[in-house]
């Protein structure tokens, strides 16, 4: 399946066309850079300030964070393979990677019933 929306994906890319435009900049340069896009923001908002003397104003909660997730599960991970031989390693995938198959199954064939059941009583 393909994804339609990849946010690791965009926020990559955001950074590197960042780095490539400040890159050669120096200190005064970037911070008048960033009040440059401090200010398009602003006016994209319909003209409020993105940030009051101070503090900066207040964000919407996010309910789930993609990002964070991946780095969450990438440090789990890490903590359990880190101590690992090689072989070890690869003998962790094919088991991490069987569970999975297995999971994604009976998921499956749960989702197959529960559609079958569906067409029945719609028949009845």
């Amino acid at each position: 399946m393909k994804k339609k929306f990849d946010c690791v994906a965009m926020m990559h890319r955001g950074a590197a066309r960042i780095y490539e435009e400040t890159k050669n900049m120096t200190i005064d340069e970037e911070v008048a850079y960033w009040k440059e896009k401090d200010a398009a923001l602003g006016k994209r908002r319909g003209g409020q300030p993105t940030t009051r003397p101070g503090r900066l104003l207040p964000m919407k909660t996010k309910t789930f964070d993609c990002v964070e997730m991946k780095r969450r599960g990438a440090a789990l991970i890490y903590e359990k393979i880190k101590d690992m031989t090689i072989d070890e390693q690869v003998a962790y995938w094919k088991e991490k990677d069987a569970a999975f198959e297995n999971r994604r199954t009976a998921l499956r064939r749960r989702r197959a019933r529960s559609l079958t059941r569906r067409s029945r009583k719609r028949t009845v």
